[in-house]
């Protein structure tokens, strides 16, 4: 399972530990053993200053349970990449986390996105 992630400029470790039992729970229920932890600063308008994203971005890899291989991109480095997945909707998912957000029961009521994108492909691989 790939994470992509930017931290943005007044996200908090607070927003780690949120993150992490997301992401964990989300591995349980597709049955993912390894994660890959992949810093995207082109996902936000206004990135953290650099020690910060790296402090929570550590605090992130450090927050997950015994039992889970994590991986961690580089961070900073000019990447290149290919992705597949699966063709159902657990495949593709997003979630943003606010600083905000402080409470357990902010928690609680907190969903995924209502973002789902289905693409249909025939045997030749044309859509």
């Amino acid at each position: 399972m790939v994470i992509f992630t930017a931290i943005e400029d007044g996200d908090t470790v607070i927003l780690a530990t949120r993150a992490t039992t997301d992401i964990t729970d989300r591995a349980r229920q597709l049955g993912v053993a390894t994660i890959v932890i992949y810093p995207y600063v082109r996902l936000t308008e206004s990135p953290a200053p650099i020690p910060t994203a790296k402090r929570i971005l550590d605090q992130i890899a450090e927050g997950f349970s015994d039992g889970l291989k994590i991986l961690r991109v580089p961070f900073g480095w000019y990447k290149g990449f290919e992705l597949s997945s699966l063709g159902h909707p657990l495949s593709e998912w997003i979630a943003r986390y606010d600083a905000s957000e402080d409470t357990e029961a902010e928690k609680d009521d907190r969903k995924g996105s209502g973002f789902v994108r289905y693409v249909i492909v025939d045997a030749s691989g044309e859509s």
